[in-house]
């Protein structure tokens, strides 16, 4: 099983901070932020997977990184993009980790429980610390 840990104070489904909203980072959005530090759950799992911060930066979900990959590499493997052959496009995975990640109505204990309940099925365990 492959092991992710999630730092709640560089994540952006932390609660009490709107993502997004930064005054000073309007831009704000996606696997990460280079003005804040901060990460989606996604961008933990991209760079545990061997992907730059810097590649990261300016990207909303990761079939945006397909472009720096080669059918089969680091985020195929992880279950976070389908190739197709014709098209890379987001997994279920991904798709569902963001949804979770991004909404502002589940508090952030149950955001925790969740994607670490969603990951395991992919077996990738999530672990948060403080």
């Amino acid at each position: 099983m492959k092991e992710v840990t999630v730092k709640r104070s560089l994540w952006t489904g932390e609660d009490g901070y709107l993502w997004g909203e930064d005054k000073d980072h309007p831009n704000e959005n996606g696997l990460f932020c280079s003005g804040t530090g901060r990460m989606c759950c996604l961008g933990f799992v991209c760079e545990k997977a061997g992907i730059s911060k810097h590649e990261m930066e300016g990207n909303g979900m990761p079939e945006d990184l397909f472009s720096f990959l080669r059918k089969g590499d680091v985020l195929d493997v992880w279950g976070l993009v389908e190739d197709s052959g014709e098209e890379v496009t987001n997994s279920d995975l991904s798709c569902r980790a963001a949804a979770i990640n991004d909404d502002r109505e589940i508090a952030q204990k149950q955001k925790e429980e969740m994607l670490t309940a969603l990951f395991a099925e992919h077996e990738i365990k999530l672990t948060f610390e403080d």
